[in-house]
């Protein structure tokens, strides 16, 4: 109440000053909606710029996670088939083990018997002193 009574008492004094006012809020009108539009502007960029780094993040995040899951599916590949080599390669040699052995038996058996060997050694040396006897006799 004490402000409008105030008022009252100073008359076109308060109607002069609220002109001013005015006057002075229409020149600054123009420069404020600039100001607002460019702290809208740059809200909006710094939002976008934001959204995109999140989302750039995101895809980085995700390569990254399925490289890594390529990389342990190709170890793995390796692995096995370091694996399967050593164990061909086991097998093999247990294999030549196998057929050495059996090879020298059968050599041994059939091939380089020492009786079979000693019986023809014995005719041999019996056949060549007939052969030597007979051709004494007919000297």
């Amino acid at each position: 109440m004490a402000y409008l009574l105030r008022a009252r008492a100073r008359g076109n004094e308060v109607l002069v000053e609220l002109d001013a006012k005015l006057r002075d809020q229409e020149a600054w009108a123009e420069r404020e909606a600039k100001a607002a539009a460019l702290v809208q502007t740059r809200f909006r960029s710094s939002s976008s710029k934001h959204k995109f780094q999140t989302m750039k993040d995101k895809a980085a995040m995700l390569q990254r996670i399925y490289r890594g899951y390529e990389g342990r599916c190709r170890a793995a590949d390796r692995q096995k088939q370091v694996e399967s080599l050593s164990q061909h390669l086991l097998f093999d040699y247990f294999a030549e083990l196998i057929q050495r052995t059996f090879r020298g038996f059968h050599s041994r058996k059939n091939k380089h018997d020492f009786h079979a060997r000693k019986k023809y050694i014995a005719d041999m040396v019996a056949k060549s002193e007939l052969l030597q006897n007979e051709l004494n006799d007919l000297a």
